[in-house]
């Protein structure tokens, strides 16, 4: 019988496949509809759209990532540190003797 952890744990790699087809299949289909886009000709009267500044998005998406990266570290420390807290006060507890009456 698999313990609560191994359950977990093969739930978290599923899930993580799951998401990951799920990602591929986004990216293949906007990778088709950007193709199919760039072969539409538009008509003249239609103004194109230009980006009003250079915008570095590659660089934004990174800096999220990397602050959400620092949360969840930050996060995950915060946990550790709560469980080591309550296991250390549930030992202490345990472990002192009875008072005698």
């Amino acid at each position: 019988m698999e313990t609560l952890a191994e359950t977990i744990s093969t739930i978290n790699e599923a899930t993580l496949k799951a998401i990951g087809t799920v990602q591929e299949q986004v990216l293949a289909f906007n990778r088709e509809f950007a193709a199919a886009l760039s072969k539409v000709e538009l008509p003249s009267w239609l103004p194109a759209a230009e980006p009003t500044t250079n915008v570095p998005l590659d660089e934004l998406t990174k800096q999220a990532f990397d602050f959400q990266a620092q949360r969840v570290a930050a996060d995950k420390q915060f946990a550790l540190d709560l469980v080591d807290i309550w296991t250390q006060s549930a030992r202490k507890v345990a472990t002192s003797p009875s008072p005698a009456k």
